[in-house]
């Protein structure tokens, strides 16, 4: 017998800078019934009604508080490691370059307690919860 697998379908923003480093957001849980613990991620969120730009100019104004960002090429698609609806549900995720205005001021929303400007390897390390290692090999080159 086979098992039904739900997917949703979410954005990421691979946010880099001048030197090349990648912006990544520790994420906490929000509610006393969340029951995992905080885990680095890359700024997006699940797709609901909007576009694929719609969605990722929203989530990364939510997320960090900026509004002019220039959204660059798709680096690809992968599901992440980490499930929702109690390990029912998968999150496919498209993942963009992404670059926020020079001298943005950067300011983290409530889902998150800090953000750090790594290096495309220590990115593979932060992010190694969220997304598989096969698909970190690729988002570090693609920085």
């Amino acid at each position: 017998m086979g098992v039904d697998r739900q997917f949703y379908i979410g954005v990421k923003a691979l946010v880099t800078d001048r030197k090349g480093r990648i912006l990544v957001l520790r994420k906490v849980p929000r509610k006393a019934s969340d029951r995992w613990k905080p885990f680095w991620d890359l700024p997006g969120g699940k797709m609901q009604e909007h576009s694929v730009e719609d969605t990722l100019l929203r989530e990364i104004y939510e997320e960090i508080g900026v509004r002019k960002v220039r959204i660059g090429r798709l680096i690809g698609a992968t599901v992440s490691n980490f499930k929702i609806d109690g390990g029912r549900s998968s999150l496919l995720f498209l993942i963009y370059k992404c670059r926020v205005s020079e001298g943005s001021e950067l300011r983290l929303s409530k889902e998150h307690d800090e953000l750090r400007w790594v290096s495309a390897r220590e990115a593979k390390r932060y992010l190694a919860y969220m997304l598989p290692e096969e698909f970190l090999k690729k988002l570090v080159i693609a920085k």
